[in-house]
């Protein structure tokens, strides 16, 4: 399984608002200099990690202002 339908799995499984997920994932393809259809498992391992990271700092940096 490679290329597109990786992607597509991947965006299915994201429990993100769609304009979301959309912009995370281009944002990160781009980043990567890849395309959805140049997925391999390698690469969407690096994306995954990357968008989960990315959404925890996001999430940490919100709660922080909260508290403030």
């Amino acid at each position: 399984m490679t290329g597109l339908t990786l992607y597509e799995l991947l965006y299915a499984s994201l429990d993100l608002p769609d304009s979301l997920k959309q912009s995370e994932l281009d944002r990160l393809l781009s980043q990567h200099k890849l395309s959805s259809e140049e997925l391999t498992m390698d690469n969407l391992r690096e994306i995954v990690a990357d968008l989960l990271h990315n959404l925890i700092l996001e999430e940490s940096k919100q709660e922080s202002e909260f508290h403030q």
